[in-house]
């Protein structure tokens, strides 16, 4: 359970930094 947990951790972190450059793009194109 710890180690999917982790992983999940990681995946969540991963998807929350793609999130902030998304918006930082969006920010910058207008």
């Amino acid at each position: 359970t710890h180690l999917i947990h982790r992983k999940h951790g990681l995946i969540t972190r991963m998807v929350n930094a793609v999130d902030l450059a998304d918006i930082k793009f969006k920010e910058e194109a207008k």
